[in-house]
């Protein structure tokens, strides 16, 4: 399971950013890793016009859509840089002829989203972008166009390296197996180019684009860690020290994968490998939650402290997890990261069930479903909504259980969960009979244990996600719409 506090979502995302900031988003219900959508909204107003040398910025939320248009010649070669200002955008283009591509880099929130246009004819191409994020935050988008020119090697190798990087981007939208190998190919090809064209910060770029694919999607540790470690090293170098620590959290985020892979010695107890490696983990975690408080990267320094919380509770270590889970949560609901929110809180969930802490269980299950986005995320309410009650009736809670469970089972009828509905039908006859209601209770659990599936909990209310990054990218692509 990944560490998704990784902006790649609870990818959550991130954890895209979740992980890291594919945002590592770090998550114990599995079912935030893909429940958020947001579909696209409203233009904020008519297109705008840009030209070549041009920048535009703009305040963008996730329900509005950002256009612009500009005018190309055939045979030209445009690139579009996209300063995403603190959301995770989808970028559309579309050609003379009304054919569209779309483009969404892995790497989240982290980065610009560089598109490299080629005019096959000439005519007005527009641009659009959104955010299917679940937050109330507001990004400052900054767009920037120009122009392709020059025929020096170095030039040449630099503008196949930001092809490539475009085409990763337009493979890594496809969210498949097939889209995200291409991805990384491309990743692979754009680092040559970048290395030919001496292009060190674009080097980096690549590095953490590969790294942060061989981490959320194809799970290969190592070369994960090796990748985002280089990549680190040149963000350093180039200056951008809050992209270095991003690096440094998915690289950690890869280790603590790796530890949890180590065989145990004994039957109880970390191996010693395994505790070497986690070791080398939490320094990597604290040295970026350092270097993100000090340039004031808040939202960053939230999920780094998520997945550390994320890794002590992986180790069996509840309370030393429980209070890096409370402050990620608290500074998400302080800025209105509502997806992000919800990965610590899911964690903490299970801390105080584990720990027979009810009032507390029940009060985060609670703020959950105060922040769910309305009409949505069905299935995520339901499970919530059942947990909900099954700690109202072990505080003997009776009248609330009873709302709880029959709120889910109505949920879980609606969107056929089978399983579900015989844990919550057992639930409300559980309640029942503690309420002395002794035919009612008969009926409810004889209607459970009649249903196929087994009546208890879906595997996933309990279970831990990964790092918020992956929540990030599944959520980052947005809440179920059932």
């Amino acid at each position: 399971m990944k560490l998704f506090g990784l902006s790649r979502a609870l990818r959550y995302g991130p954890t895209r950013a979740g992980m890291v900031s594919p945002s590592f988003l770090t998550g114990s219900l599995m079912l935030f890793l893909s429940i958020f959508t947001v579909a696209a909204g409203t233009a904020v107003a008519a297109p705008l016009l840009i030209s070549p040398g041009e920048s535009h910025t703009q305040d963008l939320r996730v329900d509005q859509l950002l256009s612009f248009q500009f005018e190309a010649e055939a045979n030209e070669s445009h690139l579009l840089e996209i300063d995403q200002g603190g959301l995770d955008l989808i970028v559309t283009i579309e050609n003379p002829s009304g054919e569209t591509a779309s483009f969404n880099s892995p790497l989240l929130r982290d980065e610009s989203e560089l598109v490299v246009v080629d005019s096959n004819s000439a005519g007005t191409y527009s641009l659009s972008m959104v955010s299917r994020e679940y937050t109330g935050a507001i990004a400052g988008v900054t767009v920037q166009l120009s122009k392709l020119t020059g025929s020096a090697t170095k030039q040449r190798e630099r503008f196949a390296g930001l092809r490539q990087v475009s085409e990763a981007s337009r493979f890594n939208q496809q969210q498949d197996l097939e889209g995200w190998t291409s991805a990384l190919q491309a990743y692979e090809q754009a680092h040559i180019h970048f290395l030919k064209a001496g292009d060190s910060r674009n080097v980096a770029r690549s590095l953490f684009g590969m790294a942060t694919i061989e981490y959320w999607q194809l799970s290969h540790w190592d070369r994960s860690a090796v990748l985002a470690a280089r990549a680190a090293q040149l963000y350093r170098k180039n200056g951008i020290g809050h992209l270095a620590a991003n690096a440094i959290q998915l690289q950690a985020a890869a280790l603590v994968e790796k530890a949890l892979e180590v065989e145990k010695s004994e039957s109880i107890g970390l191996a010693p490998e395994a505790q070497l490696i986690f070791d080398e983990a939490f320094e990597l975690f604290r040295l970026a939650l350092e270097t993100q408080e000090r340039l004031g990267f808040h939202y960053d320094a939230a999920r780094i402290t998520n997945n550390i919380g994320y890794t002590y509770q992986q180790m069996g270590d509840q309370d030393s997890a429980a209070p890096f889970f409370r402050l990620a949560a608290a500074y998400y609901r302080k800025t209105e990261q509502w997806q992000d929110e919800l990965t610590p809180l899911s964690n903490l969930a299970v801390i105080d069930i584990e720990k027979a802490n009810l009032i507390s269980a029940a009060e985060t299950y609670q703020r959950m479903l105060e922040i769910l986005p309305p009409g949505k995320a069905n299935r995520s309410r339901a499970q919530i909504l059942a947990n909900l009650g099954a700690a109202q009736l072990a505080l003997h809670h009776l009248t609330d259980a009873l709302k709880s469970y029959s709120a889910a089972l109505s949920l879980q009828r609606e969107i056929d969960d089978i399983n579900g509905q015989g844990y919550s039908l057992a639930g409300i006859g559980t309640t029942y009979y503690s309420l002395g209601q002794q035919e009612l209770a008969l009926e409810y659990l004889e209607t459970a244990f009649a249903d196929p599936g087994p009546a208890q909990p879906p595997a996933d209310i309990f279970a831990r996600a990964g790092f918020s990054g992956r929540l990030g990218a599944a959520a980052r692509r947005g809440l179920s719409q059932q």
